[in-house]
């Protein structure tokens, strides 16, 4: 509704809040009896009409989802309050919520199996990252024993200027650079 943003707008939220509760004491809504969506369609007309006619700010809002809104989380804490103080019973489709909790032992932790899932889930996790680390270490330990193996053995020597290839004609088809120019330039 955006009446948040300042003191004003909160003091107007307020308002609309105690209009509403008077709107739905003086409309007579039977929702002692029934749900919100059980309510007839009429009814909930003729309130949002009467509530848009005393609060103009609720005119601005279409199909009136706002004076909707602030009806139903009424109408809901009503009924939670009436339920609480037994002042108003429990519709029978809701007894089986009352067996269920009877059945419950006390004793027992109240962590849903979801919540162990998940813990169970973040072990393994961590067991399998504890795995791959060790894995990791022990391929690099035997990197660095392979490499130490390696190192015992005799690397030939290497000569500055050689391309490492041997050839056995002892050098004689070597020419130095200004002699090859040399024959060029004769030629």
């Amino acid at each position: 509704m955006g009446l948040s943003k300042s003191t004003k707008g909160l003091v107007t939220y307020n308002a609309l809040v105690r209009n509403t509760h008077r709107a739905v004491h003086e409309s007579r809504i039977p929702w002692d009896k029934y749900e919100w969506r059980n309510i007839a369609a009429a009814d909930k007309a003729l309130l949002f009409a009467i509530m848009r006619e005393r609060d103009p700010i609720l005119k601005r809002f279409e199909t009136d989802w706002a004076s909707e809104c602030l009806v139903r989380q009424y109408i809901k804490n009503l009924r939670g309050k009436s339920f609480r103080s037994h002042t108003i019973q429990r519709s029978a489709k809701y007894d089986y919520l009352t067996a269920n909790s009877a059945q419950r032992d006390q004793s027992k932790s109240r962590k849903s199996n979801a919540q162990k899932d998940y813990i169970r889930r973040k072990e393994k996790a961590k067991e399998a990252k504890e795995a791959a680390k060790a894995e990791r270490r022990k391929r690099r330990r035997l990197r660095r024993r392979a490499e130490v193996v390696d190192s015992d053995v005799e690397m030939p020597e290497f000569i500055e200027g050689s391309s490492g290839l041997q050839t056995n004609n002892g050098g004689e088809n070597e020419m130095d650079v200004d002699e090859e120019e040399e024959e060029e330039t004769a030629m």
